[in-house]
This record gives C-alpha cells, sequence and structure tokens, in this order.
C-alpha cells in the first residue's frame, strides 16, 4: 500500500439487516475520499450463512470504477449475513488492496465457535476465521474498536483507522455503510451506527 494520505480512498462494507429465514441479504460498500468524503456507493447480494462474501467483496473492488483509486477495505467484522465468513487474505490479494476488519468489540471466539455449531462446512468456516489472525486493539478518543488486517501493515492500518474515524467508534465508511444498508431494508436507518 501507499503511503496513508488525507485523501486515500477506502471502501467501507457493512451487511443490511436480515431475519434468519432469508436467503439473502444486501451487501452495501461506500467509497470515501478519506473519512470525509463519499465518492460512490456499491450493492451486492449475498446468502445467508453462504460463501459468497468473498466473491462478492471483490466483485465490489475489481468491477468498481473506483478500482485504481481503492486503497483499503474496511469491513465490518470478517462475518456477514450471519456466518458468511470472509477470507481477508484473499480480498487482500485478489482485489489488490488492504483488508481490514473491525468492530467496536474484541471477537469472542468461544460465542462465534459456538454459532457455527448451526451451519454447515463448519470447519471451513473456522478455518477461515482462524486465518483472519488475532484482534488487535486501536485506541481512539471515542473508544477502541479492534481489527484483524492482510495485505496491510498493522502500522499502516493503524494509520487508515484514525484517518477515517470522524465520528463514533466505527470508521466513516463502515459507519455510512451500516447506515445505508439499514435503511434499504427497513425504509429508514435507526441509530447512528
Amino acid at each position: 500500500m501507499r503511503a496513508v494520505k488525507d485523501e486515500v480512498r477506502l471502501l467501507g462494507v457493512d451487511d443490511a439487516p436480515f431475519e434468519f429465514e432469508d436467503e439473502t441479504t444486501e451487501l452495501v460498500g461506500t467509497v470515501f475520499r478519506g473519512g470525509d468524503y463519499i465518492e460512490g456507493v456499491l450493492v451486492e447480494e449475498v446468502e445467508v450463512d453462504g460463501f459468497d462474501v468473498t466473491e462478492k467483496l471483490l466483485k465490489m473492488v475489481n468491477e468498481s470504477r473506483h478500482k485504481d483509486q481503492i486503497q483499503a477495505v474496511l469491513l465490518d467484522g470478517v462475518t456477514f449475513a450471519g456466518f458468511n465468513v470472509v477470507d481477508l487474505e484473499k480480498v487482500a490479494e485478489e482485489g489488490e488492496v488492504g483488508a481490514i476488519a473491525v468492530s467496536r468489540n474484541e471477537p469472542d471466539r468461544e460465542r462465534m465457535d459456538r454459532g457455527l455449531d448451526n451451519v454447515e462446512k463448519k470447519q471451513e468456516r473456522k478455518e477461515m476465521i482462524d486465518k483472519a489472525g488475532e484482534a488487535k486493539r486501536h485506541e481512539q478518543d471515542e473508544g477502541p474498536v479492534f481489527f484483524q488486517h492482510s495485505g496491510i501493515s498493522e502500522e499502516k492500518t493503524r494509520e487508515v483507522l484514525e484517518l477515517a474515524n470522524v465520528r463514533g467508534v466505527l470508521p466513516e465508511p463502515v459507519r455510512v455503510s451500516h447506515l445505508i444498508a439499514a435503511g434499504l431494508k427497513s425504509g429508514e436507518s435507526k441509530g447512528s451506527a
């Protein structure tokens, strides 16, 4: 990844709310210049408890008109639409971007492992979660976030998190994607993400 500048292009991604009986839900991405300026919105559909989120993320990156500018993808965790687990390493390599999963809370592996008991191909999902590595804590004024990363150094990841933190705990591209995704599902977003 090149030097982290104020104008760095970031893709923030979150999924829309869903019911477990739903077959799919929306995956929303917002392209930001730094943490201040939104340049685009991308939407894909992912399977609830499926195996397609990595491919859908790569489609967002590689088929976007912003492809040549996106330097990092910021994800709301490593699981989407239930236990549709992202392969951070594959996103980083095939998207030629830094891949960063962030969360407000430290990932609870015991709880995740219990949840995996309810889905098919438990071992494959567990291996992808393990491959993302241990979450690291990042302190910021609004409170800590936890992150996992691939294709980008820990130092540059922390720089991206600082730059993208505008209001609240989560990076602005993830926060805005969350709001848009919630609005798509229910007609109006609730809360501030």
